[in-house]
């Protein structure tokens, strides 16, 4: 009897360990997003035995090993996009916010000690100011103007992770130029140089980055009220190096040339701009593999090229940063010393398809990086149009 039990538990634990090892690689070796112009499919593998139950008219279905055992959910986009145009050109951004940023929160000195209003109020570093007596902000000359003309209460509506809070405030005269202030140093703008990814005919959108734009003292994703890219000319090229990260910096143009449309955590996307360079077919996430790839893009504002990477990992439950990548490139390598701010966005190319963008560069050695799936940008570029 005793054997029996022991081989009955033993049978248990290699069904359990079978079950739960493929579990974990499926969860961990399956895109979270697949395109496809079919109504109905099926995720099919020979030794796995895995497909997607549930299929009915929602885009988001439920993953199933052996059509039992729940694995992970994923979305089904329709996508009628096959090809892009390949970018790798830099531009300028420009985005003004819809409401101003706080980027600190500081005492006022007054005639009866110092004081700091936003504080006391609840407002912090990173709270986005939205309305002011019921007057939208859109820029930090709106709240200057409106605690310069009120000598009444301030009803303040200001946003904290994607939620709005209300608060009340009394503005205090400050005792060095006898000017009412809040007590808080805001931002309503900021500009850059990032990478342009792809480009739809379809549709005119132009993606770039692989990231949002962030204001750099808070971290706060920049919400967008207008925003335009430009040309940039007399580009510097600064090398990366031992604990220092270099970039490509140079003169914004005053004319702008497009319209910013989306700043997103997938990227920026913009029209008004036409790319008409070559085209490339996407290459979804299930198709990436390890090992040898390219990066296409300008430096100095020369014509783009390819330049060799090698791809390292890929991870599917990571919401944008998807690749591990490593430069390899002897030629890159000597002009940039690694990857540099400014490069995001340079699309990743391998097998012949666009399979992603640079995004961020490993602080602790600047030849690798990080890389979204194209797929990202792709979906969020369809909800552009």
């Amino acid at each position: 009897m005793k054997r029996l039990i022991r081989i009955i538990l033993a049978i248990l634990f290699v069904a359990c360990s079978y079950v739960f090892t493929n579990i974990y690689f499926l969860t961990n070796c399956t895109p979270n997003i697949i395109f496809t112009d079919k109504k109905a499919f099926l995720i099919y593998n020979s030794d796995l035995k895995c497909s997607v139950s549930n299929i009915n008219d929602s885009e988001n279905y439920e993953l199933k090993f052996l059509n039992i055992f729940p694995v992970k959910n994923i979305r089904i986009k329709n996508n009628d996009i096959k090809k892009v145009v390949l970018c790798g050109n830099q531009f300028g951004i420009k985005i003004y916010s819809s409401g101003s940023i706080v980027t600190s929160i500081s005492g006022v000195l007054t005639e009866n000690g110092c004081k700091n209003p936003a504080f006391d109020a609840g407002i912090r570093k990173g709270d986005i100011i939205l309305s002011i007596n019921g007057e939208s902000i859109c820029c930090n000359s709106d709240i200057e103007r409106i605690v310069k003309n009120s000598d009444e209460k301030l009803k303040i509506v200001y946003e904290r992770n994607n939620k709005k809070y209300t608060t009340t405030a009394y503005s205090v005269i400050c005792a060095t130029d006898n000017t009412k202030k809040l007590g808080m140093w805001i931002k309503d703008s900021i500009a850059g140089i990032g990478t342009a990814t792809f480009y739809v005919k379809e549709t005119g959108v132009t993606a770039g980055l692989g990231h949002g734009v962030y204001d750099n003292e808070t971290n706060v994703l920049m919400p967008l009220n207008e925003g335009a890219v430009c040309e940039v000319d007399n580009y510097v090229v600064s090398r990366s190096c031992d604990g220092v990260i270099g970039d490509i910096s140079g003169n914004l143009s005053s004319e702008n040339c497009g319209k910013i449309i989306k700043n997103s955590d997938n990227g920026v996307y913009f029209n008004g701009v036409e790319y008409d360079g070559e085209m490339v077919e996407i290459g979804h996430s299930s198709e990436i593999k390890k090992g040898k790839a390219q990066i296409y893009l300008s430096l100095n504002g020369e014509e783009c090229k390819y330049y060799d990477c090698v791809i390292e990992k890929v991870k599917y439950n990571e919401k944008s940063k998807n690749l591990i990548i490593r430069l390899t490139d002897k030629e890159l390598l000597d002009k940039t010393g690694g990857i540099i701010q400014g490069m995001s966005g340079s699309p990743i190319i391998q097998d012949g398809k666009i399979i992603g963008a640079v995004t961020h560069v490993l602080v602790n050695d600047s030849t690798s990086g990080y890389g979204i799936f194209i797929e990202n940008m792709i979906e969020t570029a369809l909800d552009c149009t």
